[in-house]
């Protein structure tokens, strides 16, 4: 079973990875948000937009979702297996998958294939994740758009299905 620590060093974060067959080291960078909370940052691809933008997420759950796939990398699951069974995972747990979280499972997962492999081709892992949750979830998949207001950006969801059928 594969270990992981991380330690907060100013704005970085250090993730260490232990497993069989060596330890590696993820460099993430971290963001304070509005309520003082220290975040990671993370590559997002962004359905709506059909880019990739930096977000940011809860360390704890962040870190959690690198343990999960360490495990599951260090078991021999291939990373579309991986993807589905994080995918899988998340649905039971929150009856739905928004694209960001989906995206952060990708960027989870990429981080531990740079470290551990060396490479990994990002492009297909947002395509590998897609194809799995739409063959499997699209009921249960909803996409972030963003609408401009007075106020900025404002986020909202809709269902995978209702933004295809708008596109």
């Amino acid at each position: 079973m594969a270990t992981v620590k991380y330690r907060i060093d100013g704005n970085l974060l250090p993730i260490d990875i232990q497993t069989a067959n060596g330890n590696y080291q993820i460099l993430a960078k971290t963001v304070v948000a509005p309520d003082g909370d220290k975040c990671v940052i993370y590559d997002c691809y962004c359905v709506s937009l059909n880019n990739v933008q930096p977000n940011a997420t809860d360390i704890e759950y962040y870190i959690g979702k690198i343990r999960q796939i360490a495990n599951l990398y260090e078991q021999g699951l291939t990373s579309k297996e991986i993807i589905k069974r994080m995918a899988e995972d998340h649905v039971n747990q929150h009856g739905r998958i928004i694209d960001n979280d989906l995206m952060m499972i990708v960027s989870a997962l990429r981080r531990i294939l740079e470290a551990i492999e060396g490479e990994c081709d990002g492009k297909q892992l947002i395509l590998t994740a897609l194809e799995v949750v739409l063959n499997t979830y699209v009921d249960k998949v909803f996409v972030t758009i963003y609408n401009q207001t007075p106020f900025g950006l404002q986020p909202q969801l809709v269902s995978m299905k209702q933004y295809m059928n708008n596109k």
